[in-house]
């Protein structure tokens, strides 16, 4: 990055509620608009946080206007970690999204499971994520001094991450096995790419760990 992305990205990070785990969200605590995503600017000038990141991580290459959807792999709208956003598609965006509807279904089910099971888990009386006003107060400061419900708050967090990058991961494989049977019925790779969604860089780099998984299945 140049020394404009750079000073940038101190800023945003300052404004940033970033707990001590391995792997953190950085949740912006500035502004938000109703679907959760945070922003900067008014009127036309108005800019999404993790867009304006996104880009300044590319040196303002282009112009924003032109950057394509970015999307979340943990999960968390209002975060705006660089290893948390990823490039892609509109198309698959919106299928990523529509997964993880599906995904946060299961758990409600789950949760009302244990409100019949277990009526006082601490995890019903207090939720199961971290809310910015829990947040806010510690702002940047390592969450060190925490409660039993903030430190459970916090892991269920970070299971809900460890659960997106697990469905992030098995939807990249499936993009690696589209292409594959697109080529294989005779389509060429540029047009499998294409209709799949996926860069050529990203398809070999997922097409690699899809063996690596399939090789430690064997074991």
């Amino acid at each position: 990055m140049n020394k404009d992305a750079v000073l940038l990205t101190a800023t945003i990070r300052e404004r940033c509620a970033i707990d001590d785990s391995e792997d953190p969200c950085w949740l912006w605590m500035g502004a938000r608009v109703p679907a959760g995503y945070g922003f900067v600017g008014r009127g036309a000038s108005r800019h999404f946080a993790h867009r304006l990141h996104f880009w300044a991580s590319r040196s303002f290459a282009g112009e924003l206007s032109d950057l394509g959807s970015i999307h979340h792999l943990c999960g968390q709208r209002a975060c705006v970690n660089l290893k948390h956003l990823a490039p892609v598609s509109a198309f698959m965006n919106t299928i990523e999204a529509g997964a993880r509807g599906v995904l946060l279904d299961r758990v409600k089910v789950l949760r009302d499971a244990l409100r019949t099971a277990d009526p006082y888990n601490p995890l019903l009386r207090d939720g199961w994520a971290v809310s910015s006003s829990t947040m806010r107060p510690k702002y940047n400061s390592p969450a060190t001094n925490l409660s039993d419900t903030e430190r459970l708050r916090l892991a269920a967090k970070r299971e809900a991450r460890r659960a997106a990058a697990e469905a992030h991961r098995e939807f990249r494989f499936s993009q690696v096995m589209a292409v594959r049977a697109l080529k294989a019925s005779g389509t060429s790779t540029p047009d499998a790419l294409k209709r799949v969604g996926v860069s050529r860089s990203g398809y070999c780099d997922w097409g690699i760990k899809l063996e690596a998984a399939l090789r430690a299945e064997e074991l």
